[in-house]
């Protein structure tokens, strides 16, 4: 997530910090209704960023919510899939 948002702030001053921001929405909203997420492998689901090719993925524990990767949708698709295994 740091690299992405070093990476826009470098393109455009300011990006960087909107794109912080959406991700921060999308942990928010995700927060409020996480079974409203899309299910996208067994119980990870996904909440996406507004304007950038952002996915939050994560999983609702009984009494957490566990934020598995801030993933870019078409780069390295399936690299968070091992972080889903227990104990990671």
């Amino acid at each position: 997530m740091a690299e992405a948002a070093r990476y826009y702030e470098e393109r455009q001053d300011g990006l960087g910090a909107l794109f912080l921001s959406r991700i921060q929405t999308a942990l928010r909203e995700l927060c409020e209704r996480p079974s409203a997420c899309l299910a996208v492998q067994g119980p990870i689901r996904r909440k996406l960023a507004r304007q950038f090719p952002y996915a939050v993925l994560f999983r609702e524990d009984e009494e957490e919510i566990v934020v598995i990767a801030v993933a870019h949708l078409r780069r390295r698709p399936g690299y968070w899939i091992p972080r889903t295994r227990t104990g990671n």
